[in-house]
């Protein structure tokens, strides 16, 4: 992604150079005064075949060629055997041993534990934090998703920061965390805390997280279609992620997805199947769906029904 100027290596900084050619060589003397003025930068030139050339004041040249680096021997850098330790104990169910030697995804699963309580983990949000620190910065993108959600909404002892939370979740986007491409949608959408507002770039990152597969993302990607909200009005394309969003079970767009059924919005009118879908949501809390519920409840008592 990013462009770095190469170096170059003067030949000979950690080798040694050998076998003049002797041909070339015209005397002792004379090769002499050539190793004098190796630390003269100016006079140094580099050849095709990356051979050294010393040039004299009468143009003459002394090549040098590198001479084989000496074997060394092969052996297993400790971090490598720490390592391995650490996936043994991960795979032995030993998680906080393998989080203490540094191992990236025993450190992100010690922050999920300590955030949601699970296994022998008390719910610690600063403990939390602290294991998502050390995995975000190792790279583990579990660990760059809870460390931005603690910048989000300032916890685990840190403040809200919303530049902060942007860029640690589009670290882990990066490598693929659907969830994280959803609440950038958000923080964008809302914009305070560091960031600006940004529409067209909220809804980038919630139609990213919707293609992905996120559940919550399709769902604001739906809502973005209905309201209008970076693009242009499409009652179709809302109900459809709705309607994705649903299927993956989130309530808050089975209740969306419901009222677009019965009113007739973005496709045909299906009383029954909104309805439905009202009530399967309402069951788990949704409340705009057991408000609609009870509207409909109160419309029918006061209805004056025929009978034959």
């Amino acid at each position: 992604m990013f462009s770095r100027k190469k170096k170059t290596k003067i030949p000979g900084e950690q080798s040694r150079y050998a076998d003049v050619q002797e041909s070339k060589v015209p005397s002792e003397e004379a090769l002499s005064h050539h190793m004098e003025r190796l630390a003269v930068r100016e006079k140094l030139q580099f050849s095709d075949n990356n051979t050294l050339k010393l040039r004299n004041d009468t143009e003459e040249t002394v090549d040098f060629e590198e001479a084989p680096s000496p074997k060394k021997k092969l052996t297993i850098a400790p971090v490598e055997n720490k390592m391995k330790k650490a996936e043994s104990y991960l795979s032995q169910g030993r998680i906080e041993e393998a989080a203490e030697l540094g191992l990236p995804v025993a450190m992100a699963i010690l922050a999920e534990r300590y955030y949601l309580g699970e296994g022998d983990c008390p719910i610690d949000q600063e403990k939390s934090t602290a294991w998502a620190v050390k995995a975000a910065s190792a790279g583990d993108r579990v660990g760059q998703f809870r460390l931005a959600w603690s910048y989000q909404y300032g916890e685990g002892g840190l403040a809200v920061d919303y530049r902060q939370a942007t860029a640690w979740f589009k670290r882990a986007a990066n490598q693929g965390c659907e969830a994280s491409m959803n609440n950038l949608g958000y923080l964008y959408k809302r914009g305070g805390s560091g960031i600006l507002r940004d529409m067209q770039e909220a809804l980038f990152w919630f139609r990213s997280g919707a293609e992905a597969g996120d559940i919550y993302a399709q769902d604001n990607l739906g809502a973005c279609y209905r309201d209008g909200i970076g693009v242009e009005p499409d009652l179709t394309q809302a109900r459809e992620w709705f309607q994705r969003s649903a299927d993956g079970g989130n309530a808050e767009a089975q209740s969306a997805l419901g009222t677009m059924m019965v009113t007739g919005q973005g496709g045909p009118e299906d009383i029954a199947t909104g309805c439905a879908l009202w009530q399967s949501s309402s069951s788990v809390g949704e409340e705009t769906s057991t408000d609609n519920l009870n509207a409909l409840r109160r419309l029918i008592s006061i209805q004056k029904w025929r009978v034959p």
